[in-house]
């Protein structure tokens, strides 16, 4: 997988035991998270409590997604492929499926906004300066692919470089730069470079990059580009209904 697309978002205390040690929490570092929550505008800090919406491929010519979301977590996802779609297309429309539904998942806290709390709840979590946070995964999937996430925090509050050490001994290292909603004096990512380092081998480095519409009062990514070398993703985003009233009959069990 390529280095972005790994990016590319409720404490729950337990009990003291001789042998359970809760993750470390400082507040002091967490006070850093929640302000660059509160400073980025994302649809679910302004009230979103459903969504239905498109997702396209450029690399899948006629092949379409689409998504329901029902706060707090739950999704269901129906793959097209439409029938004038290339005949390559068609041909892998069945491994497709799996490979895109990972990747629309992924890429749903991008869409709808998630917080800090919930991407970093079973981390430990501590202040290494006064702008500087280390983040320690714990849960079993997170750790396997990170030992540990180091965050650098501008003097508004944004969350603009981090250093990423993986447990295959690599390095990712991540630039974000945003961008003002002057409406709301609120933030907005504009673009992530990401470089990913390895002894002994070239850097690999990736540029994602953001276009932003407005439906009904919310804020959805229209676009998102990712470029990789020669490789060119567009990731499409359309016909947003927020709010329609999807209740959990909208969304059966997966088989």
């Amino acid at each position: 997988m390529k280095p972005i697309l790994i990016l590319c978002a409720c404490l729950v205390a337990l009990p003291a035991q001789a042998d359970v040690r809760a993750p470390l929490q400082d507040p002091k570092a967490w006070d850093l998270l929640d302000r660059a929550d509160a400073l980025t505008k994302s649809a679910r800090a302004a009230g979103l409590k459903d969504l239905i919406f498109i997702q396209t491929f450029s690399q899948y010519e006629g092949v379409k997604i689409e998504v329901k979301w029902m706060a707090p977590a739950r999704t269901t996802l129906r793959v097209m492929v439409a029938e004038d779609a290339p005949q390559h297309v068609k041909a892998i429309a069945a491994s497709l499926d799996k490979r895109l539904r990972q990747q629309v998942v992924e890429m749903l806290g991008t869409v709808v906004g998630r917080k800090q709390r919930e991407i970093h709840a079973d981390a430990e979590v501590s202040l290494v300066s006064e702008r500087l946070v280390r983040i320690v995964p714990q849960s079993p999937r997170a750790a396997a692919q990170f030992s540990e996430h180091k965050v650098t925090f501008d003097l508004r509050g944004l969350p603009v470089t981090s250093i990423s050490r993986r447990t295959d001994g690599s390095v990712l290292e991540m630039q974000t730069a945003f961008e003002t909603v002057k409406k709301d004096e609120l933030f907005r990512v504009q673009s992530v470079t990401a470089k990913a380092r390895r002894e002994g081998q070239p850097d690999s480095e990736s540029t994602v990059r953001y276009a932003w519409c407005e439906v009904k009062g919310f804020q959805f990514p229209q676009s998102i580009i990712i470029e990789h070398g020669i490789d060119r993703t567009i990731l499409g985003f359309s016909e947003y209904k927020p709010d329609t009233g999807l209740t959990e009959k909208d969304f059966p069990a997966e088989k």
